[in-house]
């Protein structure tokens, strides 16, 4: 699935991306010098990141959910007659 340009750039996008990087060890230094509520991203425990990581995965789904990317609900809704 191709993506609008502007969700690529998005806050969540970049973020979730850097935080992957530094989770797979894969990290520049560039990316290692990005800093979150004052703290260098190299800093964070393996937990905090991952707790991170699920947070700003929720935001990027809500961003393609608002962009018509994904639908609104995976529920599916049934009636029987």
């Amino acid at each position: 699935m191709a993506l609008d340009y502007d969700l690529e750039n998005t806050h969540a996008s970049r973020m979730l991306k850097a935080i992957e990087l530094v989770l797979e060890g894969k990290a520049s230094k560039d990316i290692q010098m990005l800093e979150m509520n004052g703290r260098k991203i190299s800093h964070f425990s393996h937990e905090e990141l991952r707790s991170l990581r699920s947070k700003y995965l929720r935001e990027y789904r809500q961003d393609l959910v608002e962009a018509g990317h994904l639908p609104r609900s995976n529920k599916i809704k049934t009636r029987f007659v």
